[in-house]
């Protein structure tokens, strides 16, 4: 068991140690408090990956290498990050990250390319848009399913998809 928490002083990472049972509580590098949107993701190594919006108002990516070292990089800094991050790896092990963005959530993505660049860009123009989550599909094409408040009492589940025109939402 694995676990991702906010504490007064930064993010907090929690494991139990196979061997002994134990808990151990780290902090997730050098990174202030007041974050939120947590999302934590294992890799097939076992090795942690989280994605969080900083009081700074800034998407970081933060993992733990095989020496247990933690380094974050600052994924987006030109928006407002909300209350949800999604984080998912390609087939190369590139972190893709979608988060709502601005006061109203619009939706925005973030991924890092080959090279370490991060690409990050506004994907939607929704408005309240709630509980996203991500997922890669074929060609790893990223697939975004989410709770759309429109302002009304009613909301939508929501999906949406990136082709060769943009990106497309459909209820």
């Amino acid at each position: 068991p694995q676990a991702l928490f906010r504490s007064d002083d930064g993010v907090r990472y929690a494991y139990r140690d196979a061997g002994s049972g134990t808990w151990h509580i780290e902090p997730v590098g050098d990174v202030p408090s007041g974050a939120g949107g947590l999302s934590l993701l294992v890799d097939g190594s076992g090795l942690p990956h989280v994605s969080f919006g900083d009081d700074q108002h800034r998407l970081i990516y933060a993992y733990r290498d095989a020496a247990q070292a933690w380094h974050a990089e600052v994924a987006d800094t030109a928006y407002h990050i909300n209350a949800t991050t999604s984080l998912v790896l390609d087939a190369a092990g590139q972190p893709h990250i979608v988060y709502s963005a601005e006061s109203d959530q619009q939706i925005a993505y973030a991924y890092r390319d080959a090279a370490s660049v991060w690409h990050p860009s506004r994907l939607l123009d929704e408005k309240g848009a709630y509980y996203i989550s991500l997922a890669l599909g074929t060609g790893g094409r990223p697939h975004l399913g989410y709770y759309d408040n429109d302002g009304s009492f009613t909301g939508y589940v929501k999906h949406a998809c990136e082709d060769e025109t943009g990106w497309h939402a459909e209820i």
